[in-house]
């Protein structure tokens, strides 16, 4: 009897999470560009009417600055500056009604919370494959500004230039015409 018990446990426990299935019920939704000061940031919301979200927000480079991924309340996420993350989505009728939910960040990494946002994240339909690599990099190694180099700080999320260039046909013309082009 014991042994048939954990065979339907372990079947509802399988039923129950599901990375293949929630990854790739996962669409997106919404493109914003968030304009702060002189800055843009893409953001990217992929939703799941099962209880997931993924959210992606990029800088003028499009590098990946944040990503956040939860389910079923659970939270997972990095950022540039305070690396891997996970902890719980709590709502209740304060959060609903103004349309956003608190987080209550762990004291340390969840592994399983983390493994089970990296398994959701390698099924999502809808992100191309190298965002897909990035994030899950991102999710692994922790990547933080404390410890890059300065020299790959300015090259990887560099100040955009204002300048204005020439389009590349626009170049070509002018070396074919044997005048410069030289911005």
């Amino acid at each position: 009897m014991q042994d048939s018990d954990s065979r339907q446990a372990s079947k509802l426990s399988a039923h129950l999470f599901d990375a293949r299935e929630l990854g790739l019920s996962l669409k997106e939704v919404a493109t914003d560009i968030i304009k702060k000061e002189d800055k843009e940031i893409q953001s990217h919301w992929y939703h799941s009417s099962k209880d997931a979200d993924l959210f992606i927000w990029k800088d003028h480079k499009n590098n990946i600055i944040k990503q956040q991924i939860s389910f079923y309340g659970q939270l997972m996420e990095w950022n540039i500056i305070e690396g891997v993350r996970t902890g719980l989505v709590i709502e209740d009728e304060t959060t609903k009604l103004n349309g956003s939910a608190l987080i209550r960040y762990d004291g340390e990494l969840q592994k399983q919370t983390a493994q089970q946002g990296i398994d959701i994240v390698g099924h999502v339909p809808g992100l191309n494959a190298q965002d897909k690599i990035d994030i899950i990099s991102n999710f692994i190694k922790s990547p933080l500004f404390s410890q890059m180099s300065p020299e790959e700080i300015l090259s990887r999320y560099g100040i955009q230039s204002k300048a204005k260039t020439k389009p590349e046909w626009l170049i070509r013309i002018l070396n074919w015409l044997g005048l410069s082009g030289k911005n």
